[in-house]
Formats: C-alpha cells, structure tokens, sequence
C-alpha cells in the first residue's frame, strides 16, 4: 500500500485510524473512525455522528444505516467494545451525507480499493480465516490478543498431536488421558488435577484456558516435542508412544527448569481468568480496580511465587 493509505487504514489498536475487521468473508470499516477522520466538527466523532443518524433523512443515507452492523473491535483502551462497523460500500454511501473536504480523496481510496487490494489484507486461506475467528472468541471474553493468538496456536498444536496418537494406534479415551497427564506431570512437576486445584479451578474448568502465557509455552514445546518424537522414531502402539510422551515431558521440565532459574521463581502459577470470564458472562467490564500495580496483568511475564 502506498503511505496515503496507510493514513487512511491501520490495523493497530493502539493508534487506530480507522479500525477494521474481517466478518462472513468481507472487510468492515468503524464507521465512527470514518466519521472522526472526516469531521470539520469539534464534536467527539460518536456525538458527531448520532447527530448525523438523527439529521439526514436522505433515502440513500437511511437505507445504508439499514446495513450498518455491531461488530466486537478494540478500544483504545484495549477492551473489546460493540461499534458501529459498515463494509466499503455502505460507507461509500455514508460519507456522501458528511460534509467534508476529505470526503472527496476518502471516497477516492475506497473505491479504487477493489478486490484485488481487499484480498491482500483478508486471509490467505480458510485455515487462516479459521484461525482468526478462533482467536476473536477469546478477544471477545476479555482475553489480550497475544494470549488468545497464542492460546489457539496451543490447540493446533494439540490437535496435530492426538492425530498423531490416532494415526499411531491410540484409540481409547483412557490411553489419551494417561498420555495427556503423563507428560504434563514430567513437564509441570504435578498431574494436571492438581495444577487445576492450584490455580483454584473446578475439574469442569479448562486448564489451558487459565494458563499464562509461559505456562501456555511450555505446553506447545512438550506436545510439539512429543509429536517430533513420535515422528522421528516412527512409534506406534501404547508402549512405545508412552515412552515418547514421557521423554517430551521431561525435556519440558529441563526448559521449565531453565525458565525459573531465570524467573527466580515459579513458572507454574496460581494466576486464573476465572473473575474475568465471569464478569464477561454477566455482560460487564473488568473494574479498573482489577488492573492494579501489583497485578497488571493476569498473566503478565514477572517472576512467579513458588507453590
């Protein structure tokens, strides 16, 4: 893209411009981030464009806002917020209504934006669309993107995994849960019902889903060294994949190892997302009282207490 759109459109949620996201295979446009870049108002963007919505009852301008939907996108104080979102050409329609000396060269962009040019920023494949829409779940229960990114990428690597197991002759429920506790003992240093109590969860609750991004790290490393393993020596049957997932497990507690004597602590951690989920199911906010100095974040990267 040259530098005018770069101007026009950034990804970045820390200084967005104009906010984008993917939804059923087509690129939306924050109408309220077109409407700020536009205005020749003092007005803050969304009284500017409220005042729009209730002013101009043109046909045109109100069939578009027929079209505008609610989509999730982040805020720049990094909550996920439901905003007033417009694919390119209901916002073609919209700015017609906005007098503004930028609407022209606005208008320009967007329609010179054709397939061709939304197709470089869409994802490359299904799997990449797959993946981002696993990813938005977690954005929109609250979770920080470098998490939820690194969360899904966790279960792609345990998806290839059991695959592998399934391939290679594991086919009871039973053999894959030895298997699964086996290595997360060796890497961990405690069977997986035990890390859960730790971290006070219910045995319903998913483990990965409360894990830091550390704990979340030595997880792919373990299964993805398992699968390696399992690879390399071309294991099959229970016996010998079991000897795979417990070399695994303690080639993770060599590098869990490494990383706390780095921490200077414990990288196992007694740190949840349980208060979070919650008040996501309830509909509200994380209170600032939540994000003190002493817990910036829930899983942020500082040395762990020991258990």
């Amino acid at each position: 893209m040259e530098e005018e759109t770069k101007a026009f459109i950034s990804s970045s949620h820390n200084t967005p411009l104009v906010r984008t996201v993917w939804f059923e295979g087509k690129l939306y446009f924050s109408v309220v981030d077109v409407v700020d870049y536009l205005k020749a108002s003092k007005k803050p963007a969304r009284s500017y464009w409220a005042q729009i919505k209730a002013q101009v009852q043109t046909e045109g301008f109100q069939d578009a806002l027929t079209k505008i939907i609610k989509l999730p996108l982040r805020a720049t104080d990094g909550r996920m917020r439901e905003t007033d979102c417009a694919d390119r050409e209901t916002v073609l329609r919209i700015i017609q209504s906005i007098p503004s000396p930028k609407a022209e060269p606005f208008k320009a962009f967007l329609a010179k934006v054709g397939d061709e040019k939304l197709d470089e920023l869409q994802p490359a494949t299904a799997a990449d669309a797959d993946f981002l829409a696993k990813q938005q779940v977690y954005l929109d229960k609250g979770y920080d993107e470098e998490w939820a990114r690194l969360r899904v990428q966790c279960d792609l690597i345990r998806n290839a995994l059991t695959d592998a197991w399934q391939d290679r002759g594991i086919t009871t429920s039973f053999q894959f849960s030895i298997l699964t506790n086996t290595m997360h003992t060796e890497a961990f240093g405690l069977p997986i019902k035990a890390h859960k109590e730790y971290k006070e969860l219910s045995t319903r609750d998913n483990l990965r889903d409360h894990m830091t991004p550390a704990e979340l790290g030595l997880q792919a490393f373990t299964e993805g060294l398992a699968n390696t393993l399992h690879q390399s020596r071309n294991s099959r049957g229970y016996e010998q994949i079991l000897i795979d997932v417990t070399d695994a497990g303690q080639g993770g507690r060599k590098a869990r190892e490494a990383a706390e004597e780095i921490l200077g602590g414990s990288l196992v951690s007694p740190k949840n997302y349980k208060h979070l989920l919650k008040g996501h199911r309830k509909g509200k906010e994380l209170p600032a009282s939540s994000q003190t100095s002493e817990q910036k974040s829930l899983f942020d990267q500082m040395p762990l207490e020991n258990e």
